[in-house]
């Protein structure tokens, strides 16, 4: 059985290969396969663990509202940046922007749980 402690630690690690990712994705013109995969995959990570997270956070309960906020904000994450990339590559930098800014909602949702 895994640990809380090495869920948040693959769910942060895959958090981290995936803004570096969509920011490579986003910030340059080098959008090859390779970043299209890694973010994929990172993405899925990032649920897999969060899932663990909460299993291991709250056994037998339902979702708590915080987590779906999260959720709702990383299926937009997952799908923005592969979008912008690919078809509006001129709104890569103010997409930037906006990732930072909805990764740093989700983390504050993570750390204060404010509902």
């Amino acid at each position: 059985m895994i640990s809380y402690q090495l869920y948040k630690v693959i769910h942060l690690a895959a958090i981290f290969t995936f803004l570096s990712g969509a920011s490579v994705m986003l910030l340059t013109p080098s959008k090859t396969k390779f970043w299209k995969i890694l973010t994929g995959v990172a993405g899925f990570v990032i649920l897999v663990a969060g899932m663990g997270l909460m299993a291991r956070l709250y056994p037998g309960q339902p979702m708590q509202p915080w987590i779906i906020g999260k959720l709702v904000i990383w299926l937009v994450l997952m799908g923005l940046g592969h979008i912008v990339a690919k078809r509006f590559p001129a709104y890569g930098f103010r997409t930037y922007w906006i990732t930072i800014l909805l990764a740093s909602t989700a983390a504050y949702l993570a750390i204060y749980k404010p509902f």
